[in-house]
């Protein structure tokens, strides 16, 4: 009776000392294994429920490839989705770039968690956040 699946990415290009969350830096070797468990416990364990809810979190899920990106979101489409289905991605906005936001348009994606932690630039540098208010 799974209505809601939360897909954790834990890489990150940027190790941020605030953060709590399961995170390690971002190597392309690692996320393709990764991705290939992912797939496997996915196939093995999902039982075809309905999905209302998916959420890619992180990590920085954005932080991925545009290849890595097309493979998520070809193991994604074993779930069977709702039709009301909310699609979540996490993205920091230092990553994310008009390609992949097509993807995600493309791949059914109807929302963002951008973060946007401050717009300060003395409590950016703080957190080592490196975008700016512009």
């Amino acid at each position: 009776m799974i209505k809601a699946v939360y897909i954790h990415i834990p890489f990150c290009e940027h190790i941020c000392s605030y953060c709590d969350f399961c995170k390690m830096f971002y190597y392309s070797s690692f996320v393709d294994q990764y991705l290939e468990a992912l797939e496997k416990e996915i196939k093995e364990k999902y039982e075809k429920e309905e999905i209302e809810t998916l959420y890619i979190g992180g990590g920085t899920p954005s932080c991925l490839s545009y290849e890595q990106l097309k493979k998520l979101f070809s193991i994604l489409k074993i779930f069977h989705r709702s039709s009301k289905l909310e699609f979540t991605v996490e993205c920091n906005i230092e990553n994310i770039d008009k390609q992949k936001l097509e993807l995600f348009y493309q791949e059914g994606v109807n929302r963002l968690s951008i973060g946007m932690q401050t717009f300060h630039p003395h409590h950016l540098k703080t957190l080592q956040r490196n975008h700016t208010k512009k």
